[in-house]
């Protein structure tokens, strides 16, 4: 019975140790170099560029610039599905925008709509994108909606972190 108790015990600290390493552990970590910052999360594993995001475009171009980019050392580039893209919103933020500016703002992050590569599949010349702003109403703060592929719109890289 004793050996069993010491088995319970050593499990329970290793759960206890890894519980807390996980709540002082912070979600996101500055990565890349100086010339090519990147933004890791490390609750999804996934690397976001932020050096070199381009201002409005429609969801094709969003596309070719992200599985073209050659990023800090990286070419594995590609536009975030909107599952990777909606994980980013922090929900409890009640101004705009809608994500962490400790490390997104002050990264190049535009306060907008950013694309996602989904795209709806009932009406496919539309694509999934995440609201990062705020117009004072649900959808526009860390809300997803689709909208027209050819519309402008923001785009943000990902990779997945090694």
């Amino acid at each position: 019975m004793r050996k069993h108790t010491s088995v319970w015990i050593i499990l329970g600290a290793a759960a206890l140790w890894a519980a807390t390493a996980a709540a002082t552990t912070p979600r996101f970590v500055m990565g890349g170099i100086e010339s090519f910052p990147t933004v890791v999360d490390q609750q999804t594993d996934l690397e976001w560029a932020t050096g070199d995001v381009p201002a409005g475009s429609s969801w094709v171009v969003a596309l070719s610039h992200c599985d073209q980019l050659d990023y800090d050392g990286h070419a594995d580039w590609r536009l975030p599905n909107v599952t990777e893209l909606a994980s980013l919103v922090e929900e409890n933020k009640t101004t705009a925008p809608a994500v962490n500016t400790a490390f997104f703002t002050s990264a190049g992050f535009t306060i907008g709509a950013y694309w996602s590569s989904t795209t709806h599949p009932l009406n496919v010349g539309t694509a999934y994108v995440v609201w990062f702003n705020d117009t004072g109403n649900e959808v526009a703060r860390g809300g997803v909606s689709n909208v027209a592929k050819t519309t402008s719109r923001n785009v943000l890289c990902v990779r997945t972190a090694e």
